[in-house]
């Protein structure tokens, strides 16, 4: 079915303009499957209603040339295929008022169009690398960091044996310095992720000690996130071990794997590097 076409430059997307939407996060999945994976359902693509959020729109001769996701709990994910014009602001704008705005995540250029275009200035900007590796990559070799080391698949049975280590990753990688840990919040975050994601989880002597997930998953990319290792065993090859055995699941998927990492993670940009990811572009978490 045809998009809905309109005369303004920005409106909000419906069902019929679903197939349009997929067209241009194909496009960018890259780095915008934490866009899509917040969409995606069985039978496709669900666009939001005005109560959920919603998805924004920017139409041009080619079809759907720009799209902003808005959550219901703020977060907004803008990806961009052109350059916005600065009196495309009202038009956008009013799909924002009497609503919030938490945080925006993206491509670096479109994280800062979008702030230019609603004239927004954050508090905090956390900068990334975007990371992407191609489902017909080589498979990464990964080996034993230690006897008594073991990686599996985690279920919601394993949640109070992980929360130590989800409450610590999100303390040490999340948290900033505007926001405060919420252990409550926290607890359901995990039990909603063991009900719905891949979670890898090392163990030593049956301690986990080490974790991996998906965080995200869009048409063809599945997006890694939650990476996390005790310190006491860092540097020591646990980083590679877990993820080695959640890109294991992911290319059983037939999957491409994208992350974000941040830019001051040296160790980490090494790891993902030597694994045979490949560096897409900036990214950035803005909090406002």
């Amino acid at each position: 079915m045809n998009p809905v076409l309109s005369r303004e430059p920005w409106r909000r997307l419906r069902t019929p303009d679903a197939s349009a939407l997929q067209e241009l996060l194909l496009r960018r999945e890259d780095y915008a499957a934490g866009f899509t994976g917040r969409l995606l359902r069985a039978n496709g693509l669900h666009i939001p209603g005005p109560l959920e959020g919603g998805v924004f729109g920017s139409f041009g001769p080619g079809g759907l040339r720009s799209a902003v996701l808005w959550t219901r709990t703020g977060t907004v994910f803008p990806v961009f295929d052109h350059s916005p014009d600065p009196g495309e602001r009202m038009f956008l704008g009013r799909f924002f008022k009497g609503g919030s705005i938490a945080s925006i995540l993206g491509a670096e250029p479109d994280v800062e169009a979008l702030e230019r275009l609603l004239g927004l200035a954050p508090r905090v900007k956390t900068p990334y690398r975007s990371l992407y590796m191609d489902p017909d990559s080589p498979p990464p070799r990964g080996s034993l960091p230690e006897p008594g080391a073991f990686a599996r698949t985690a279920d919601p049975g394993d949640a109070d044996a992980l929360f130590p280590l989800h409450s610590a990753y999100e303390r040490e990688e999340v948290v900033t310095p505007i926001h405060r840990f919420d252990a409550r919040a926290s607890r359901a975050a995990l039990d909603g992720i063991l009900a719905s994601e891949i979670v890898v989880v090392a163990e030593l002597d049956g301690m986990a000690v080490a974790t991996a997930r998906t965080n995200a998953r869009g048409f063809r990319t599945w997006q890694i996130g939650g990476v996390y290792l005790i310190p006491e065993l860092r540097g020591r090859g646990w980083g590679r071990f877990v993820m080695t055995h959640v890109l294991g699941e992911i290319r059983r998927a037939e999957k491409a794997a994208g992350l974000f990492v941040k830019t001051e993670n040296a160790p980490a940009l090494h790891l993902y590097r030597s694994l045979g990811f490949r560096d897409v572009g900036p990214f950035r978490v803005d909090y406002l």
